[in-house]
Order: structure tokens, then sequence, then C-alpha cells
């Protein structure tokens, strides 16, 4: 009996571990993965300063015709984005050394005129529409510079009747432009903008002289949004 215990003992120790092995295994609970976060939308909202430059195109009628001279200047604007929508306001100021002359006859001799601009802003508000960071724009609003418009009417004996002024004209501008955002806090631009000043009649000599400025201007600009 004692005998038959202990071979049953011994061939129990030699199934354990057969048995173990068929036993499921015990692991570590997985641990849940991290959601991952999806890169923020760009925006087009938010306060912008920049530069730009381009050409500017002027006409100042009786005034010496037309003339074109590089200019260059500084930009200051807000946008707010709805949706794919982009509203906002901007203006800028630029540099313009616009010198235009011209000459006329009459019965006494020859004539001249003058018409200089020696800068042009403008306030105007924008209406966009985005592709992320792609934006096709339209704008308009105020336009104003400086303007010194002069004539020389000859009048017989080598006398000379003279007039004009430099002031301030206020007019308006329109236009359109593409804007790229080249980071989160870069962009550029390019804009085309035509811009009509008031009118003013000289009575000089005897004869009538309009000064009527208008012109465009195509620029190319960057921005630093805040």
């Amino acid at each position: 009996m004692r005998k038959s215990l202990m071979l049953a003992s011994v061939a129990a120790l030699m199934a354990a571990p057969a048995f173990a092995a068929d036993l499921p295994a015990r692991s570590e609970p997985v641990a849940p993965m991290a959601p991952i976060a999806a890169p923020p939308a760009f925006s087009w909202t938010g306060f912008y300063v920049g530069a730009n430059a381009g050409w500017h195109w002027a006409d100042s009628d009786a005034f010496g015709g037309k003339d074109d001279d590089f200019t260059a200047g500084g930009t200051l604007g807000y946008n707010m984005q709805y949706g794919r929508y982009v509203v906002g306001l901007e203006g800028d100021w630029n540099w313009a050394d616009t010198k235009r002359s011209g000459s006329f006859v009459n019965a006494s001799g020859t004539g001249t005129s003058s018409s200089n601009m020696d800068w042009i802003a403008t306030a105007r508000a924008r209406l966009g529409f985005a592709f992320d960071r792609f934006m096709i724009y339209g704008t308009g609003g105020f336009a104003f510079a400086d303007v010194d418009a002069n004539v020389a009417v000859p009048t017989g004996g080598g006398v000379f009747a003279t007039g004009g002024n430099s002031d301030t004209r206020w007019g308006w501008t329109v236009g359109g432009g593409l804007e790229y955002s080249l980071m989160n806090n870069w962009s550029t631009k390019v804009e085309y903008l035509y811009y009509q000043l008031e009118s003013k009649n000289y009575g000089v000599g005897g004869s009538t002289f309009k000064s009527k400025p208008e012109g465009s201007i195509v620029r190319a600009g960057l921005n630093y949004r805040f």
C-alpha cells in the first residue's frame, strides 16, 4: 500500500509541469493608447503689420499727363475669419515720387503745367475667401494723397499768369489680390489698386484747367500676423 502511494505521488509530480503548460498565461493589461492630437486649424484672424513695394502709374489729365514710378510703404490691418470667409480692415501709407509736367500753346506763347505727388495712403475694407493658407480677396475704401498742381499761362510780352495749390486730396480706391501664408505668422501677397482723387479746376489767364489725379498701383507685400 505504501509503495503504491509513493508511485502515485511521483506520477503526479511528473504530470504537474505539463498541466501547468496548458493553463492560460497571465499577462499585464494593455495600457490604452493616448489619442493623437490633430494639428490646430489655420486661421487668418488677428492683427498684422507689413511692408510693400511695387509700381505706381499716375494720370493727372491736363496737369502733366501720365507718369510712373517706384513706390514703397507700410501696412497695418486686422482680419476676422468666419468659416472660409475673411473680413478685415487695412490701412497703408506709401512713398511716391511722381512728377508730371507738360506744355501747351495759346495765342500768347507756350505755357507749362505740372502735378507732383509725394505720398499716397488708403484705408480699405477687405473681403476674402480662404483655401486654408491661400486667400483671394477684393478690397475698397478711401484714398488720399498730397498733390501739388501748378500752371503758368502766357499772357503776352513774356508775362505769365500762374495758379494752382498744394493740398491733400481725398478720393476712393478699389482692387484685389492674392495672399499666401508661408508660416503661421508670415504671409506674402500681391495686389492691384486703382484710385481716383477729387478733381479741382483752376482759372488762370482766362483759361480753365482741371486737375484730376488718378492711377494704378501694383505691388507685393510681406505681412507679420500676431
